[in-house]
């Protein structure tokens, strides 16, 4: 199946790869529920290995941490379908948890560059309006601050477990004893639709613009690459 028009897929000035192979969907009614199927599926394998420390987390780790995250972020602090959480941090085990807790839930995952000067993070929050923002270290007084200068409240989640506030072990911790993964449905969505990340563009010409990536968008990119990397 292609998603381009006839016209479009003679277009010389269009990179076009070719229609996907099989059912790139696969039988999935969301995102969520294509990364939940695969997590479990992976199990024990091996996905991250920290470059500095050598520490390693499985994909059965990542479904475990993400699946008590959703449960938190819905039961406490009320992130449903549709609503934004931006996370402002660097590269961590932390953060495709928390995209993945996200896809579950239908949520749309808005990524802002920890570097962003405070003009630029308040500039994105206030476009992104975020329920819930993710921090770290480095990002979370800047964070904070922009929040109140824009008049924007939002919960602040710490990555680091000795800050001041909600940290994102205690997320784990209190969702984490009530979870049971067979009691957990992701919600349902409308793939062609559905937004599942907002990132922000370079500002090049001015102020950061969000982009909207679809569910489809991600799940074809996935399939694209790995298709090209394993063959299948």
């Amino acid at each position: 199946m292609s998603l381009l028009s006839r016209e479009e897929l003679n277009d010389p000035n269009i990179i076009n790869g070719g229609p996907l192979a099989g059912d790139y969907k696969r039988g999935s009614n969301s995102l969520g529920e294509l990364i939940l199927r695969e997590l479990t599926r992976q199990g024990d394998k091996v996905a991250f290995v920290h470059g500095v420390t050598s520490l390693r987390m499985t994909f059965g780790g990542i479904l475990d941490q993400s699946l008590a995250l959703a449960c938190y972020l819905r039961e406490e602090l009320g992130v449903r379908s549709n609503d934004v959480v931006a996370l402002v941090s660097e590269n961590r085990f932390e953060y495709p948890v928390t995209i993945c807790a996200l896809m579950y839930l239908g949520a749309r995952a808005a990524l802002f560059n920890p570097l962003y000067t405070a003009r630029e993070l308040e500039h994105c929050i206030g476009l992104a309006k975020p329920k819930v923002i993710f921090v770290a270290a480095q990002t979370s007084m800047a964070v904070q601050r922009a929040c109140v200068k824009i008049r924007r409240p939002a919960k602040i989640v710490h990555y680091d477990s000795g800050a001041r506030g909600l940290t994102y072990q205690q997320c784990l911790e209190d969702s984490g004893r009530k979870l049971k993964l067979g009691n957990f449905v992701p919600e349902a969505t409308n793939l062609e639709q559905h937004v599942a990340l907002i990132v922000m563009s370079s500002g090049t010409t001015g102020l950061p613009k969000g982009v909207q990536i679809t569910q489809l968008n991600v799940i074809t990119t996935l399939t694209y690459t790995k298709q090209v990397l394993y063959g299948t």
